[in-house]
């Protein structure tokens, strides 16, 4: 199969995941995180998030978590942030 750069689902570097695969894993720990914000959960979202900062960007990602999981992560790094 023959993708363009800049379709969803396709990595833009060597590790990142890909955009659809990181949608569904960062809506999966977002929403544990809101349940139970412990600092391992935290951390791993600031994981993610910093290893696919092409996918964080992107509006792909971006429109399938929505804006109440956007606005939650965004105040909740913000917190951990160093």
């Amino acid at each position: 199969m023959n993708r363009s750069p800049t379709s969803p689902g396709t990595p833009s570097g060597p590790t990142e995941t890909p955009q659809r695969r990181l949608a569904a894993e960062l809506r999966f720990w977002i929403d544990h995180s809101m349940k139970r914000p412990t600092e391992a959960n935290l951390a791993k979202l600031a994981d993610m998030i910093r290893d696919n900062p092409n996918g964080w960007a992107s509006e792909h990602v971006r429109h399938n978590l929505g804006a109440r999981r956007l606005g939650w992560v965004e105040e909740a790094l913000k917190e951990v942030a160093p």
